[in-house]
């Protein structure tokens, strides 16, 4: 095709990071609501596990509890092999609050009856919940589940930890793929708009 007229007009329906005041709302229903729903959305936030295959066919045994790390089994991922770090908030969450390291480790995390177990949920089914929450407390389309690894990122940035970092985090190849990512994601703003700017 040649010579194709262009446009201005963008129809952006890719998922956006939870904004700040959503994200305690989302927690207090979620968690209530569906506690397994909001483990998923943990393990995206803080290990920035994908929710396709990645989230949705984790292995007990593929939690290393001793040295809080997560991998991400290479036929899973969309790229390599990775070994995650645990944040070690998320980890005394695992062992304490869902006690994970009790169970099988041939289970999957994600079982059908929302705990651990032999069968995992079919490939849309906690995008299916997430939504259902979302549309039920009347927030915004443009969060998706997959809005949760967004945020994490951005969070991440925000509180000091460094891109390379980031880029391990999110096992991405390139550190100019990891600042791409950020750049579609996070609103730069500056200080001293924030703090300076003369009342009027």
């Amino acid at each position: 095709c040649f010579d194709l007229p262009e446009t201005k007009r963008l129809n952006d329906s890719a998922p956006q990071p939870i904004q700040e005041l959503d994200i305690e709302i989302f927690k207090e229903v979620i968690e209530k609501e569906d506690p397994q729903l909001w483990l998923a959305i943990s393990f995206e936030y803080y290990c920035f596990i994908r929710p396709g295959k990645e989230l949705r066919l984790l292995k007990i045994g593929d939690i290393d509890f001793g040295r809080g790390t997560v991998r991400v089994n290479p036929v899973n991922s969309k790229t390599v092999e990775r070994n995650i770090g645990i944040p070690a908030v998320f980890l005394n969450a695992l062992r304490n609050d869902y006690k994970l390291h009790t169970y099988d480790r041939k289970m999957y995390v994600f079982g059908r009856d929302r705990v651990p177990g032999n069968e995992h949920y079919g490939k849309n089914n906690l995008r299916y919940r997430f939504s259902r929450i979302r549309d039920k407390m009347k927030m915004p389309e443009m969060y998706k589940l997959y809005s949760w690894k967004h945020t994490g990122n951005i969070r991440a940035l925000e509180s000091g930890i460094s891109i390379s970092e980031i880029q391990m985090q999110n096992g991405h190849t390139s550190i100019q793929t990891t600042e791409n990512y950020m750049k579609n994601k996070k609103r730069t703003v500056s200080s001293n708009i924030t703090n300076r700017f003369p009342e009027l």
